[in-house]
């Protein structure tokens, strides 16, 4: 939006020398911004009020069409028109990109047209639950029927994010577990956020999956020590500590 929320973001993004040329400003729409409920063991809950992201629309996409070409990585969650996140999924195909879908906030279904373009489906538990239908989830292994659920939709790579229990891993060869470090958790808000942005930089760097996964759970972990979203992201030289 072209607010003040809107250029107090630019201008954050800025500070860490993130590029937002290609930010479109909104005149008839606010920032979308979220009210955060966190409880006194640091879980959070989440009202969203879209605002612009719902103006993020497939020619929005197609008048950008070059930053996709230029991307290695395509990285994409639920908070924009699900048709949007569809033409990137395929477009990003087209051109031989990876596919990274965080699918928060979860919706009762995404379609197979999404799922089969997706490299790297990333869900916590609650948004798995949801997804794959299951009636419960209290063990390793209705986490790993629910991933399988996606495999079996044409997804390469599950990673369901479980916590302080870690991520599971599971793709054609079958179901890892990568455990959580051990910290006090204040505030789990942007947890997931921070690690698949960290799991990303770790794939983009040439480590492997594995070296990712570890690499962004220690990026997460001390990103739910710290109160608040975007100021709880760790620098780099932070996560290389722990």
């Amino acid at each position: 939006g072209n607010d003040d929320l809107g250029k107090s973001q630019i201008l954050n993004l800025n500070k860490f020398n993130i590029k937002t040329e290609n930010l479109k400003k909104q005149n008839d729409a606010p920032t979308g911004t979220a009210v955060i409920y966190v409880d006194k063991d640091g879980k959070n809950s989440i009202v969203v009020i879209p605002g612009a992201n719902n103006l993020c629309d497939v020619e929005y996409l197609k008048e950008k069409e070059e930053c996709l070409e230029k991307a290695d990585f395509i990285v994409l969650q639920l908070e924009i028109p699900i048709e949007t996140v569809e033409y990137s999924v395929k477009k990003g195909k087209e051109l031989g990109k990876t596919i990274v879908l965080n699918p928060a906030p979860a919706p009762e279904e995404i379609s197979e047209e999404i799922l089969q373009n997706v490299d790297y489906f990333t869900p916590n538990e609650s948004e798995l639950q949801r997804l794959a239908k299951l009636d419960k989830m209290e063990s390793i292994e209705d986490v790993k029927r629910g991933a399988q659920f996606f495999i079996d939709k044409g997804v390469k790579n599950v990673m369901v994010t479980l916590g302080e229990n870690g991520v599971l891993l599971v793709n054609k060869d079958g179901a890892q577990h990568f455990p959580a470090y051990k910290v006090k958790a204040i505030d789990t808000t942007a947890a997931g956020d921070c690690f698949n942005g960290a799991f990303v930089v770790g794939l983009s760097e040439g480590k492997t999956v594995e070296d990712s996964i570890v690499f962004a759970n220690k990026a997460s972990s001390i990103a739910v020590t710290r109160k608040g979203a975007q100021d709880s992201i760790p620098s780099r030289d932070e996560v290389e500590k722990v």
